[in-house]
């Protein structure tokens, strides 16, 4: 699904808020190897995201010699709020937990108690009111479901799925959208190849580069099979064309996630 696609007609009893965003949902962990397709799901009518917020800690080292050292550490995050529908919320939220066989012929219930893992992205595309062209584009990452309450359970009920991200949301350019991949490790591959070369995303040297890698790609992970969350790599790593090369093979049995950036076909 690209930035430009329209969404179509819908069904008689769906209602969508903002007809001119478009949200495409990119969930981790899919089986799929390579371009993991973003989905597009008409429960959602709205994304809304706090301001990031910053929580300093401090700790006071002795050095020894009557000499202390103080190191400052500063974390961020901010909450995203995303609004569905109550009658498709069961599905909405399968699909967000990876639960693909959600149903009477799968796994009939799902928990309303969640970990702390990063599940999905959502990529909020803005557009002009002929619901075609690209304005920009704003990215949430590694988006951790919060918990919530569901209010009586009418079909035209609004829903908020409360989320966290510990990383910086994302303002994309118009002609540009995200692009997930995802591969498997096998212990002696060191290349794989994008479905796109990865755009120039910012200049390094330039406010809070913390979060970011190289400077083409928005993430890279690399999630073992013994590790419930892949770890970002922010050394070992280069970008070549359409070519990830890593200094050393990921592990047999692991598996790399890759967020980028695309000039929009």
């Amino acid at each position: 699904m690209s930035v430009s696609d329209q969404l179509g007609m819908l069904d008689a009893d769906v209602v969508v808020s903002g007809r001119n965003t478009l949200h495409r949902v990119f969930v981790h962990g899919s089986s799929v190897s390579d371009n993991v397709a973003a989905i597009n799901l008409d429960a959602i009518k709205s994304v809304e995201a706090d301001p990031v917020s910053y929580e300093r800690s401090e700790k006071l080292y002795q050095q020894g010699g009557g000499d202390d050292a103080l190191q400052y550490d500063i974390g961020q995050s901010h909450g995203v709020r995303i609004t569905v529908y109550a009658g498709q919320l069961p599905t909405f939220l399968a699909y967000l937990m990876g639960t693909t066989t959600f149903g009477k012929t799968g796994y009939a219930a799902q928990n309303l108690t969640f970990d702390a893992l990063a599940r999905f992205d959502i990529e909020s595309v803005y557009r002009k009111k002929d619901n075609a062209t690209h304005l920009f584009s704003l990215i949430h990452q590694d988006l951790v479901i919060q918990p919530f309450a569901v209010p009586s359970p009418m079909e035209d009920v609004d829903v908020v799925i409360p989320a966290m991200s510990y990383h910086d949301p994302i303002v994309l350019a118009a002609g540009c959208e995200a692009v997930y991949s995802q591969y498997n490790g096998d212990g002696s591959t060191t290349t794989f190849t994008l479905p796109a070369t990865p755009l120039s995303l910012r200049d390094l040297t330039v406010g809070n580069a913390d979060d970011w890698v190289l400077e083409k790609l928005i993430y890279c992970k690399v999630k073992l099979s013994t590790d419930e969350q892949g770890s970002r790599q922010k050394s070992g790593i280069s970008i070549s064309g359409t070519s990830l090369t890593f200094t050393t093979a990921p592990a047999a049995g692991s598996v790399v996630q890759v967020l980028f950036a695309k000039e929009t076909a």
